[in-house]
């Protein structure tokens, strides 16, 4: 879940990220992710499952 380019649109719908160019790191670590989500809960159970699905 790296990112690895932008568009100008992405780059400010994504701003809050800075210089993050994981968004897994970026949804656990970081606390804007909460309010940028609205539901975070849900989008962090999604990015769980993912990674578990990798396994």
């Amino acid at each position: 879940m790296d990112l690895l380019a932008a568009n100008a649109l992405g780059e400010a719908l994504f701003s809050w990220l800075g210089r993050e160019t994981n968004l897994l790191r970026a949804i656990f670590l970081d606390p804007q992710a909460r309010v940028f989500y609205r539901d975070w809960a849900r989008i962090s159970e999604g990015c769980v499952a993912a990674l578990r699905a990798e396994n």
